[in-house]
C-alpha cells in the first residue's frame, strides 16, 4: 500500500520539555486513521509537525512522499482542519470560504458546494467568530475540503458537534475514504473513535501502538477504551477515591 504521511523518530522539545520523542509511524492511502492520546501526549504537536508549522527537535515528518514545505501546488492535495488555522474570524463564512478560493485557484462555485457539502448553507452570512462550536468545526472542515483533496489532517473533528453532527461527519470520512482518500484525525472521544477509524495511533510522548483497530481490540471483542488504558495507564489524580483506595 502508498504511505502517505511517515513519522520516522519525530521528535519535538519546547523550553527543555520533550513533548514527542522518536515517533515512527505511517498512514496508509484510503485508510482513516486516528491519532489517540491523553492531553498533553503530543498529538496536535505531531499533526503541525506534519503540516510544517513546527520544525522537528530531531527526526522528520513526510507526506506525500516530501515535506510539506516541498509540496508546492501538491499542498492543494493537503486538506487541514486545526484550531487557528486557516480562518479570517471578521469575515462571514461565506467570504471567508471565497477568499479561501480565490487564495487556491478555484473555481467560484467551488464555495457554494461545500457550502452545501458541510450543511454550512444557511449560515453562509454569518460572521465566522459567531458560529457556535459545532459550525465552526464544519466551517473549518469546508475550509479544509475546498480542493477536494486527497489527505485530511483534522484536530478534534468531533469537538462541539451534536450526535447528528458527529453521525454526518463520521458517515462524511467513511465516504471519502472509500473514494481513496486518507484521513487521520486526532481526538480523544474513544468510543466515536472506534466506530469511525480504521487504524488507531496511540501516543504518550512516544509511540505507544501504531495497527489496525481489529487487531488492537481482538476484531472487536475488546473495546478501544481497555486497550487504550492497557497501553496509557490512567494517572492517580483521574481516578476516583474509592478506585484508589480498592
Amino acid at each position: 500500500m502508498v504511505k502517505i504521511l511517515e513519522f520516522d523518530n519525530f521528535s519535538k522539545t519546547f523550553n527543555g520539555r520533550e513533548v514527542v520523542k522518536n515517533l515512527s509511524f505511517s498512514v496508509q492511502q484510503g485508510r482513516i486513521v486516528g491519532l489517540l492520546g491523553k492531553n498533553g501526549a503530543g498529538k496536535s504537536t505531531s499533526l503541525r509537525g506534519a503540516l510544517g508549522l513546527i520544525r522537528p527537535t530531531s527526526g522528520h515528518a513526510r507526506i506525500l512522499g516530501g515535506s510539506f514545505a516541498e509540496l508546492g501546488i501538491q499542498a492543494r492535495r493537503v486538506g487541514v482542519s486545526i484550531e487557528g488555522v486557516g480562518h479570517t474570524p471578521d469575515a462571514t463564512v461565506a467570504r471567508d470560504l471565497r477568499v479561501c478560493t480565490q487564495l487556491l485557484g478555484l473555481p467560484a462555485s467551488r464555495r457554494d458546494e461545500v457550502l452545501d457539502l458541510t450543511g454550512l448553507d444557511h449560515a453562509r452570512n454569518l460572521p465566522v467568530k459567531k458560529l457556535s462550536t459545532g459550525m465552526r468545526q464544519r466551517h473549518s472542515l469546508a475550509v479544509a475540503m475546498l480542493a477536494n483533496p486527497d489527505v485530511l489532517i483534522l484536530d478534534e473533528p468531533t469537538n462541539g458537534l451534536d450526535p447528528e453532527g458527529i453521525h454526518w461527519l463520521r458517515t462524511f470520512l467513511r465516504m471519502r475514504a472509500n473514494e481513496g482518500s486518507t484521513v487521520l484525525l486526532s481526538s480523544h472521544m474513544l468510543a466515536e473513535v472506534e466506530q469511525t477509524v480504521d487504524d488507531v495511533v496511540i501516543l504518550q510522548q512516544t509511540l505507544r501502538y501504531s495497527g489496525s483497530l481489529h487487531d488492537l481490540t481482538a476484531g472487536g471483542r475488546r473495546r478501544l477504551e481497555e486497550c487504550f488504558f492497557e497501553l496509557v495507564p490512567p494517572t492517580d489524580s483521574s481516578l476516583p477515591e474509592a478506585a484508589k483506595n480498592a
